[in-house]
């Protein structure tokens, strides 16, 4: 796979990246679309028939779908730098070849020259899926692949071009002139060749990362990409055809097509920057190609102009426009090994496309376009289909790197950014605790535990991108006080598995965290949750209120019976910021501002948890799910998505709750905790004064004795009430 060492660093800014892969997948999809430009021309000077000129074309999507996935492995193997290289010269090459052929060259020559020009877009098409993947911020990858993909139209244009302003007789010079922006190309990577992520020559490294069930998952999208394929690929090649055998003149049919081009150029990129603002882009890409069936359904029963209209709009922005954000799942449940991904389901979109207009053609000289269009809607309906179960099967697999079967050796020194540290915070605040994974729905789940496990459980859930380090001031006190505390690592979070296209809002978060207590015995549950945890907590009560016992929300989030301030929203949009600005560069600075903005005093903040937290972020799929987590945080305060806690929701409370807030909190002020505790029939409310966002971590003492007083005054059903142990805090 790609170095991992580079995943982190983005080669030229994610709008650079995003430009370069532009160009690279223009040149590499040039020859083909230069040889259909220029085919009157091609087949006037050669003899060729239109047959053999269209089987040149349909070998071009052959080859290229044989050649996907080897060459997302030598792309993982060798690197973008290399890859890069060897797409855009074998591009050149090709058109070069195509202008040097002689004049009694056989149609099989440009077979041949078209068949390794299938190569190179393979290549070329795995390389920029790689370069987007590890050269663009997370949260801006959908916009990248949609922009990406506008390559074909935009070298059609170009292709378009060289047809307008070379006169018949040139055509040789406009594939000479196509050769050009390959240079510029090649002589701009040699120049940047150091900035390029490099390859890993183990060649064991990316199968690692791909195991059965993934490699499945992508192969049902693969096989989505290529029923939705045929009809896009029919789209492209069939529409003006198609609109003259019902009646329009040449003139109106391009005047239609020009209208459709457009619309596709510009749905591609905001495809993209909808999915940047979603979590599951698996379901986009359903939904898109269903409205592409229907867009083409609509060209075949065209009953009116406004019908022609729609029907040209839907298949051009969905029907034909949903390949950025194929790939763009592709990458995102592969994160490890993306040109190998990108390689898996590009073999179908190939396939796709080489087929697609051979089968319509002959539908509509069989019996009639109306049908053709319809046998697409079928295709594209498949394809949603197949999207669904793929999106089911990559969903159910979980996080690509396997989760530590042990915890952190606190003997062990760690080195992020190459500082000394050590584990110490385990070694002074987990004296007789254990880390385990437990599997929670199928989600391997990391549990920091301490008490008898016969004993009450309280669960500890953490706040927004962290994880159970947040409570390692809790445990021991509360295991202490006769209570089995338990604090782990939520979905999506530390180190457990991330499933791929989670969509990361409340009920995400509480029917996992609902699977992970039926691990721990039958008994209802203490929950205790800090931040986001405090709404996960709450949630979790109201989808399940047989299971929980109480609940205690720290400065919880979650809460709606109140409108969010002004001051509140900037609460919130720091903390976004400054994760992302830490997971983004990954340097001690960034993560201690982070850490900081938690806690009243930065003096609260030591170095052993901001070192804990860079470690937990170091590698690649971490902070990929953070893009995912923090959008749905942003999803649930800004847009109040399903999940929030409403009024009517906490008049109807099925369990005490404990609102426990601070003095200093960023976010979410007490006013709203006080009007929430009016609205729940049992209820407590407190403020802790003098803390941040971090009450139990920045004053354990006062923390531990509360929260104890009031889990004491509600056992859970069917427990005699705990009594206060030796050494536990007291009231």
């Amino acid at each position: 796979m790609v170095s991992p060492s580079s995943v982190a660093s983005r080669p030229f800014g994610s709008t650079g990246t995003t430009s370069f892969a532009l160009f690279l997948l223009t040149t590499c999809v040039t020859p083909f679309l230069f040889v259909g430009s220029h085919g009157p021309s091609l087949r006037a000077e050669f003899g060729w028939s239109l047959s053999s000129v269209g089987l040149s074309i349909s070998v071009f999507f052959l080859v290229s779908a044989v050649s996907a996935i080897p060459a997302g492995m030598l792309v993982e193997r060798f690197g973008v730098s290399a890859t890069a290289r060897i797409a855009v010269t074998g591009s050149a090459l090709v058109l070069l070849s195509v202008a040097l052929l002689p004049g009694n060259a056989p149609w099989w020559a440009l077979t041949l020259l078209l068949g390794a020009a299938g190569v190179f877009l393979a290549l070329g098409q795995t390389t920029s899926s790689a370069l987007l993947a590890y050269g663009v911020r997370p949260v801006r990858q959908g916009v990248a692949f949609g922009i990406r993909q506008v390559a074909i139209p935009f070298a059609t244009l170009i292709a378009g071009g060289t047809v307008v302003f070379v006169d018949r007789g040139s055509w040789r010079a406009a594939f000479v002139l196509g050769v050009l922006p390959g240079a510029v190309m090649l002589a701009y990577l040699q120049c940047r060749r150091d900035r390029l992520p490099s390859g890993d020559p183990d060649a064991r490294a990316g199968r690692e990362h791909r195991s059965p069930a993934r490699v499945a998952g992508l192969r049902v999208l693969g096989l989505a990409a290529a029923a939705a394929g045929s009809a896009g690929a029919a789209i492209g090649a069939f529409y003006v055809e198609a609109l003259r055998a019902t009646g329009f003149t040449a003139a109106q049919a391009g005047a239609w097509l020009i209208v459709g081009s457009v619309v596709g150029i510009l749905a591609r990129p905001a495809w993209g920057l909808l999915a940047d603002r979603l979590t599951d882009h698996a379901r986009l890409l359903a939904w898109l190609m269903g409205l592409g069936a229907l867009g083409v359904v609509a060209l075949g029963v065209q009953t009116s102009t406004p019908v022609l209209a729609v029907g040209t709009m839907l298949a051009f922005a969905c029907g034909w426009g949903w390949t950025g954000t194929l790939n763009l799942v592709a990458v995102r449940s592969s994160p490890t090994a993306p040109a190998a991904a990108s390689g898996l389901v590009s073999t179908g979109n190939f396939v796709g496309s080489a087929i697609g207009p051979v089968v319509f053609a002959a539908l509509a000289s069989r019996h009639s376009y109306r049908v053709a269009w319809l046998a697409c809607g079928v295709l594209l309906g498949v394809g949603v289909v197949l999207a669904g179960v793929s999106r089911r099967m990559l969903r159910a697999v979980g996080s690509p790197e396997p989760a530590p079967t042990h915890p952190p050796d606190p003997r062990v020194e760690c080195r992020p950014e190459g500082a000394d540290m050590t584990w110490s915070i385990w070694l002074e605040h987990l004296r007789t605790g254990q880390v385990r994974y437990l599997s929670a729905g199928g989600v391997r789940t990391r549990c920091l535990e301490a008490g008898d496990e016969n004993a009450p459980a309280v669960v500890f859930l953490h706040g927004t991108g962290g994880h159970a380090e947040a409570f390692v001031r809790n445990l021991e006190p509360f295991a202490e006080a006769g209570y089995r505390a338990v604090a782990i690592d939520m979905l999506g979070h530390g180190l457990t598995d991330k499933p791929t296209g989670c969509g990361y809002d409340l009920d995400d978060y509480a029917r996992h965290l609902l699977a992970l207590m039926d691990q721990l015995g039958p008994r209802p549950v203490h929950l205790v949750g800090e931040s986001l945890g405090g709404g996960v907590a709450m949630r979790a009560a109201i989808l399940a209120p047989h299971r929980v016992a109480t609940v205690v929300t720290v400065v919880g989030g979650g809460l709606g019976p109140v409108p969010a301030t002004p001051e509140e929203e900037r609460g919130w949009s720091r903390m976004l910021e400054l994760s992302e600005k830490a997971y983004d560069a990954m340097d001690h600075a960034a993560w201690t501002a982070r850490m900081q903005w938690l806690v009243h005093d930065p003096a609260d903040m030591p170095d052993e948890m901001i070192r804990t937290r860079m470690v937990i972020y170091d590698n690649p799929r971490m902070r990929e799910a953070a893009a995912d987590i923090y959008r749905g945080v942003a999803n649930m305060v800004y847009r109040k998505r399903p999940g929030m806690l409403l009024p009517g929701d906490l008049r109807s409370f099925p369990v005490p709750v404990f609102y426990y807030w601070t003095d200093h909190n960023p976010t979410t002020p007490a006013r709203v905790a006080a009007a929430a505790h009016e609205l729940t029939p049992v209820s407590e409310y407190d403020v802790l004064d003098g803390c941040g966002h971090w009450p139990q971590f920045e004053k354990p003492d006062a923390f531990n004795a509360r929260v104890l007083r009031f889990l004491r005054g509600h056992p859970a059903d069917g427990a005699a009430p705990v009594t206060q142990a030796s050494g536990a805090a007291s009231c």
